[in-house]
């Protein structure tokens, strides 16, 4: 549990079989109180908001704690956050329109305020109406006639702590509409507040994957196949001759060495000098988009207006952009802990998908019943969607007997890194009258990262051409009223995956450059230029007034 101000840094992980309310499916401690899903309360005052998604610094077990404090009427020091259970009613609201499974618990495509802000701001009014009506219980008026703010409930000069109602509160019947605060009365929100998880890292009391420790626990270092790839031989006699080496696992796609210590591991698996077969690509992969874009089936992804029709018999102003795929690059290596106890397996992992992650983790135990402790991720950029490590880890708890920590060394991360997938796309356009634009076009060649991230993640065939969200943010965000956006899928040859902002940065990058390029052959000022093509969209206009002000 992390709590606001520093104090009592710690983080509860323990999801399976925790004691339960008929109403809340959160953990109770001695004094707590679960209001509902999202909120429980202590006898001293604090209040612990639990958040279904993965912090990986993007601040998200801030913001989303901040929401409900402004709501509930609560004192920031006193707010507290902990993950939520592995249970559907955490399930990301946005999974079916963003094209995820339906239900599923997912950190990304920053969905994680748009997702939760309306379920947790209505759980907080809801809880703030069962503290307010215990109050107004004990002081005989009407429920009106008080309010919340700063962790108290308030009627005139009286006043009620959170912790003195709590038990009370617990015991009432949750309004069925709760009236949400007023936005003239919300204090916190857009507030510099302190990080939650602030004081933590910046102390080191923050525990993340690798820092999970267990009695008798062995550690593992690894090393994996390229894509297609196979072991093809290793010195054994190399590893078997470094003290501290419990074991030796050897498989087609991966060799891994267990000790006492974890650089004893990676000292005697590089002794071992393990080689795999596996085609060499090329170092600079654009010949493969330019193929592709070339000779590639075209694929209609977004259509408005009558491009073709608009620009037969004219001359487009035309521009190509480039992208290599990039690597996540993040200081956090590919980890896993499994641990078998009383027929169960326990597994501690960073991930962004954790129910997803439970269930690679029962396919890879067989079936046995899986507790899964989600743990904050440490690598920021995406890498953490999916858990490569765990089945490796699961194979060596089960082999030796024993708690098994497999970390990756860093160079053997990223050279199993799933890179974003890059993208290439042939831009033209049809400058109208005044030089606003007509008609736009564009024609992407890409490799659906996020795509093949999901099929990963459910052990499935990555999809051979780009989902919807594989294309979000390639439609320009201005009024042309003729548009075309064709994508032109690749079989590249290394495994793409999830990367944060990934393709959408690239297309914005395209799509401004072009814009830019557009207004030079138009002879018009680049910000009058977009303004003029904004049309009707008022927050883009004034989102691009403001950053022309702060960039005088």
């Amino acid at each position: 549990m992390l709590v606001g101000g520093g104090v009592g840094l710690g983080l509860i992980v323990a999801f399976a079989l925790w004691p339960r309310q008929p109403h809340s499916d959160l953990a109770l401690h001695p004094g707590e109180q679960a209001l509902n899903n999202y909120i429980k309360i202590a006898r001293d005052g604090r209040v612990t908001v639990a958040v279904a998604q993965t912090e990986t610094g993007q601040g998200i077990w801030t913001a989303l704690p901040q929401i409900v404090a402004d709501e509930l009427g609560a004192a920031w020091e006193t707010i507290a956050v902990e993950p939520a259970p592995l249970t559907d009613a955490y399930a990301n609201p946005l999974a079916a329109e963003q094209g995820w499974p339906k239900g599923m618990r997912l950190t990304a495509a920053s969905t994680s305020v748009r997702a939760f802000e309306q379920p947790l701001r209505e759980a907080a009014a809801t809880a703030r109406a069962m503290l307010v009506g215990a109050a107004a219980d004990r002081w005989n008026v009407d429920p009106g006639e008080c309010d919340t703010a700063d962790g108290l409930v308030i009627n005139g000069v009286r006043t009620f702590t959170f912790g003195e109602l709590a038990e009370e509160a617990a015991d009432r019947s949750p309004p069925r509409n709760p009236t949400l605060r007023p936005a003239a009365k919300r204090r916190l929100i857009g507030q510099p507040l302190q990080r939650l998880d602030g004081p933590g890292k910046a102390s080191g009391k923050l525990r993340f994957a690798g820092d999970v420790r267990l009695p008798g626990m062995l550690f593992a270092s690894a090393r994996l196949a390229p894509p297609g790839g196979r072991l093809r031989s290793y010195a054994r006699e190399a590893i078997t001759s470094v003290p501290g080496v419990r074991h030796v696992a050897v498989r087609d796609g991966w060799v891994a060495v267990v000790a006492d210590n974890w650089w004893t591991a990676e000292r005697a698996l590089k002794a071992a000098n393990p080689i795999f077969s596996g085609s060499r690509s090329a170092i600079h992969p654009r010949t493969i988009f330019d193929d592709s874009l070339a000779i590639g089936s075209v694929q209609q992804w977004f259509s408005r207006g009558d491009y073709d029709g608009v620009t037969r018999g004219s001359r487009p102003l035309a521009a190509t952009y480039y992208v290599a795929p990039s690597q996540h690059l993040g200081l956090e290596p590919l980890t896993a802990t499994a641990r078998y106890r009383s027929g169960e397996l326990d597994v501690w992992v960073p991930t962004q998908a954790p129910e997803a992650a439970r269930a690679r983790a029962e396919t890879a135990a067989g079936g046995a019943h899986v507790n899964l402790y989600p743990m904050p991720a440490g690598e920021p950029a995406g890498r953490a969607l999916e858990v490569d490590a765990i089945p490796i880890a699961i194979a060596l708890a089960r082999a030796t007997n024993a708690p098994v920590q497999l970390s990756l060394s860093q160079s053997a991360s990223q050279n199993h890194d799933h890179p974003s997938g890059g993208a290439l796309a042939r831009m033209t356009a049809l400058p109208g009258t005044g030089g606003i634009t007509a008609a736009w076009k564009t024609q992407v060649a890409c490799v659906d990262g996020f795509g093949a991230a999901l099929a990963a993640l459910s052990g499935t065939d990555p999809p051979r051409k780009p989902a919807r969200t594989g294309l979000d943010g390639s439609v320009p965000p201005y009024g042309i009223p003729n548009v075309s956006i064709e994508s032109v899928p690749i079989e590249a040859p290394f495994e793409a995956g999830y990367m944060r902002g990934s393709p959408q940065r690239e297309f914005a990058f395209f799509t401004e450059s072009f814009i830019d390029e557009l207004a030079h052959a138009a002879g018009i000022e680049p910000l009058a230029f977009r303004m003029a093509l904004l049309g009707q969209n008022g927050r883009l206009a004034r989102c691009l007034q403001g950053a022309a002000r702060l960039a005088q």
